[in-house]
């Protein structure tokens, strides 16, 4: 697996504990809804845009908004494009854990 990829998945689905960053998974997971749609499949530009925006404050309008801006700020550059990579290169339905 790649490296980049690896990292994602470990972001998506084990978080980084030491910077307070939760998985990915633990709301976009299997059971994500409207306020925490699924990020499986999603390009990869698409999703590092949107982290670009809550990172910036752009979408934390709400209070889902800014758990997720919170988030954000608390990724590195490399944990962004890491997570997109891998969230990117998933099938659509992978359960939480799971994934390639």
């Amino acid at each position: 697996m790649d490296g980049n990829i690896a990292l994602g998945q470990r972001i998506a689905t084990s978080g980084d504990p030491q910077n307070a960053i939760p998985a990915c998974l633990s709301c976009h997971g299997t059971n994500a809804s409207d306020k925490f749609p699924r990020l499986n499949g999603l390009s990869r530009t698409y999703i590092t845009r949107q982290l670009s925006l809550f990172k910036a404050g752009v979408r934390d309008q709400t209070a889902y908004g800014a758990v997720m801006a919170t988030v954000a700020r608390r990724l590195n550059r490399e944990q962004m494009d890491a997570a997109a990579a891998y969230f990117a290169s998933t099938a659509t339905t992978p359960a939480a854990g799971g994934g390639q």
